[in-house]
């Protein structure tokens, strides 16, 4: 790297996979906290106050969490990694944390659960970690090598781990863009099946509410459940070849149409379990 050179990285826009469940997790909190006031309407003519309040309370309440919520988005997307010539620089509006690679005894990389890292760098001072979910970890974790490098702390890394780890995180933005795409179809399919199961339970299957509500919040989580538990043997299938680019396997549409498939399989076979085990009892 340059005397002038200076990167700027920061975390990812979106954390997919939860961002679509709570998507997914307020959409049928709303709704169905306005089921009792319904039922109060078909049973007696008239909203009852008290499922009224219910409904607004559980409604704000919500919105509140969600405000919370994006809060701490917005003030996790404002903080900076940066990259110089021979420092790291870690700055948030309230703190600024500058390790020099002169300083480092040694780096690496921590799995943290599957699909996630953080990398953990040692120096003289305290530990410092940063999550490898930024937009770009792969030119990240190049440039971090380059300048240990060149200041001549090629004893702290790792050259092999941090090969795979590139390759791995070309994978996980790969898997990121794909999933952006998807966000806002998978969260509207969830709500259309969580409504679907509603009126199935109730007008072909003859439940009560409680069963109702059981089938619906299963058709509710199911569709991210199943593109998460995708992405998941995609990604894995990925990484076992992340170390040979001529092997590395990019997910297509017969991918997609075989695990859309087998999926579909698996909720008709469990909505028939379902409702079996619901008349038996």
């Amino acid at each position: 790297m340059t005397s002038d050179t200076r990167r700027t990285f920061r975390l990812q826009k979106r954390f997919i996979v939860l961002e679509t469940a709570a998507a997914v997790f307020v959409s049928g909190i709303i709704v169905l906290s306005w089921i009792p006031a319904a039922l109060s309407f078909a049973s007696y003519g008239v909203f009852l106050d008290s499922t009224v309040k219910a409904a607004i309370y559980i409604n704000a309440t919500t919105v509140i969490i969600l405000l919370f919520m994006s809060m701490i988005k917005r003030e996790l997307h404002r903080i900076e990694y940066i990259l110089t010539n021979d420092r790291i620089i870690i700055k948030s509006p309230y703190r600024m944390v500058t390790v020099r690679f002169s300083e480092i005894r040694s780096v690496r990389i921590l799995n943290i659960f599957p699909g996630r890292e953080i990398l953990k760098i040692n120096s003289d001072n305290s530990p410092v970690r940063i999550p490898l979910f930024l937009e770009k970890n792969s030119s990240f974790l190049e440039l971090l090598e380059s300048g240990l490098m060149q200041q001549g702390k090629s004893e702290a890394i790792d050259t092999a781990e941090f090969s795979r780890a590139k390759s791995r995180s070309e994978i996980y933005y790969r898997d990121y863009l794909c999933s952006l795409k998807v966000f806002y179809p998978l969260v509207g399919f969830s709500i259309f099946l969580f409504l679907a199961n509603i009126l199935i339970s109730e007008l072909y299957w003859d439940m009560d509410l409680i069963r109702q509500l059981l089938w619906s919040v299963y058709g509710l989580f199911f569709p991210v459940s199943a593109y998460a538990l995708c992405r998941w043997h995609i990604n894995r299938t990925s990484f076992k070849n992340s170390s040979d680019l001529s092997k590395r396997r990019v997910a297509g549409q017969k991918d997609y149409l075989i695990y859309g498939f087998i999926s579909l399989l698996i909720f008709m076979i469990s909505g028939i379990c379902f409702r079996l085990i619901f008349q038996i009892s």
